[in-house]
């Protein structure tokens, strides 16, 4: 691995980030500060969050610009106002020892006068989002003609969020002969038709493939319902009191109520959504960077541009519709060659989902069992009586400790723990976990003979290697054909295949709505047991054809019962 002295730069550059500690470029700035040097290469760099990609292009670019021309020679766009202000911080430390040169951050919430000001004064760097950047530009106080390089950054971000024609409206004013060096996590056909009409000959580098996943995160789920969501979270916190996390939720009300519930519970956790005001918004970022926060619970919209340092772990409470976005949602952990977890809640209806994000990110998802809060708390003890049992007794509490003898007195050494347990584990203790759920009569074996002849008896090719239990097969069958959970009867779970009741009334419909299902990757089958109706007991041995005859000529000439 070379380092960052073999790459060309400037003496100036190598001196600013040898005093911020950086040693061995990452593979991205390997590959891309080079050939972006020459100055006259675009570039298309697939690199997510975390891999170094401002330094990729940040270095360069600085390294290029002449301080001694006045005119505006570089433009960063971004997504949000985070990411501006992130990038705006990393240039300007890259360029300690560049002195005159001015690199100055322009995005919306903040004031448009402020920023003129600064522009007029001369400027040679700019970072922008977009909205902000158009509004400059109407306003004649910011020129592109003369500009010499381009950068998108995050650019499926800024399409994502609809700045698909401001973008367009930026570039068409921009110098053709402009470098335009474009940077994404993931490559859909919205950035590669940006890149097919602006860039030229660009040059293709990556940190990993093509919309995969970053190889620093271990993928997980759980299969749980959404009403345990925030007794699940609780028990991670719990299980890992060193956790820093990422909630995504898919609504802004989801946001509010998971971060509510978890506040009220006792655990640093706020919301971050659309409704915040800008100043709303800085001061929950502010925590958050400052780990004030365990926890920070976003929309995808809300949390983009977030760039937070040691993050842990990211929860997603739902798969994202656009499955894209999931790469950028665990790519806010496992940055800079730390590890992650990446952890997704869903029920049993959304596995083949998770299967198809699977093939996308090529990653596995492994299944994590359910934290259980009598194993969380075996832990937490442990941990807490290493402490206790190791921290020395601070002068100051000596004095107070005598005075509380005397109240003591009455109780017991095993008293005394106990009550400081319970007071210091109250939380955990709180879980619905720990309530004992009173277990209900095993059902008898299967007997079809107790069930009415009003009531089919039902193939589905789906069993216990398929889903855990028979509730999940349940909520399966019941959520596809949209029929209650009370009209499945005696459901036999067996390792391939399973069996179960319904009204006569209810087969046709139940066949019907499988048709096409596909679960896993295989198509769902549901007929009735053997194509015969079998609530009279054993399966009926088949008669011969002359038997069947007689009995239909016997039937035809036995009068009809009257009716009552």
């Amino acid at each position: 691995m070379s380092s960052f002295g073999d790459l060309g730069l400037t003496s100036g550059i190598l001196k600013s980030i040898a005093k911020i500690g950086f040693e061995t470029p990452t593979p991205i700035q390997e590959e891309a500060i080079p050939k972006l040097l020459t100055g006259n290469q675009d570039l298309i760099g697939l690199a997510q969050t975390g891999t170094g990609k401002t330094a990729a292009y940040g270095l360069p670019m600085i390294d290029l610009t002449n301080s001694r021309i006045k005119h505006l020679q570089g433009l960063v766009l971004c997504p949000t106002r985070e990411l501006c202000l992130q990038i705006h911080k990393e240039l300007k430390i890259f360029s300690e020892h560049r002195p005159g040169l001015h690199i100055i951050p322009v995005y919306g919430g903040a004031d448009i006068r402020k920023q003129i000001r600064e522009i007029r004064s001369g400027v040679h760097i700019v970072i922008a989002t977009p909205g902000r950047l158009l509004d400059l530009m109407k306003r004649k106080v910011i020129d592109l003609t003369e500009l010499d390089r381009v950068v998108l950054d995050e650019a499926d971000e800024m399409l994502n969020m609809g700045f698909q024609e401001d973008i367009d409206k930026i570039l068409e004013t921009t110098p053709e002969e402009r470098n335009t060096w474009l940077f994404s996590a993931t490559m859909p056909k919205a950035v590669e038709r940006i890149a097919k009409r602006y860039l030229k000959n660009p040059m293709e580098l990556s940190a990993g493939s093509r919309n995969i996943a970053n190889r620093d995160i271990s993928h997980h789920y759980i299969i749980t319902r959404k009403a345990d969501h925030v007794n699940l979270l609780k028990l991670f916190l719990d299980a890992n009191t060193d956790l820093f996390g990422l909630v995504f939720c898919r609504t802004r009300r989801d946001t509010r109520d998971v971060a509510e519930k978890l506040a009220a519970a006792g655990y640093n956790a706020e919301a971050l959504h659309g409704e915040l005001n800008q100043r709303q918004r800085d001061r929950v970022m502010n925590k958050f960077r400052k780990r004030n926060l365990q926890v920070l619970v976003a929309t995808d919209v809300a949390a983009r541009g977030i760039d937070v340092i040691d993050i842990t772990h990211v929860f997603n409470l739902n798969i994202p519709d656009d499955l894209a976005f999931y790469t950028h949602r665990s790519g806010r952990t496992a940055r800079a060659g730390k590890k992650g977890q990446s952890v997704v809640f869903v029920s049993t209806r959304d596995l083949g989902k998770l299967r198809r994000l699977e093939k996308i990110i090529q990653a596995k998802f492994s299944e994590l069992e359910k934290p259980d809060a009598s194993h969380v708390l075996n832990n937490q003890l442990g941990l807490f009586l290493e402490r206790w049992l190791t921290t020395p007794i601070h002068p100051k509490i000596e004095q107070y400790a005598q005075e509380l003898e005397s109240p003591l007195k009455g109780i017991t050494k095993q008293e005394l723990l106990g009550r400081l347990l319970s007071l210091r584990f109250e939380k955990i203790l709180a879980s619905t976990s720990f309530e004992k759920k009173e277990r209900k009569p095993k059902k008898k074996a299967f007997d079809a003979s107790s069930y009415p002849k009003s009531q089919q008896r039902m193939f589905i090719n789906i069993g216990s290697m398929d889903m855990k239990s028979k509730k999940d097969l349940i909520y399966f069958i019941t959520s596809v054909a949209e029929i209650s959970k009370d009209a499945i009867m005696g459901v036999e779970f067996n390792k391939r295949q399973s069996y179960f009741f319904v009204n006569k009334r209810l087969g046709k419909k139940l066949t019907q709505a499988m048709e096409g299902v596909n679960y896993q990757g295989r198509n769902i089958r549901v007929n009735p047991d053997g194509g015969i109706d079998f609530s009279d007991g054993e399966r009926p041995k088949k008669k011969s054809k002359s038997k069947l005859k007689a009995r239909g000529s016997k039937g035809r000439n036995r009068p009809k019962k009257k009716r009552r």
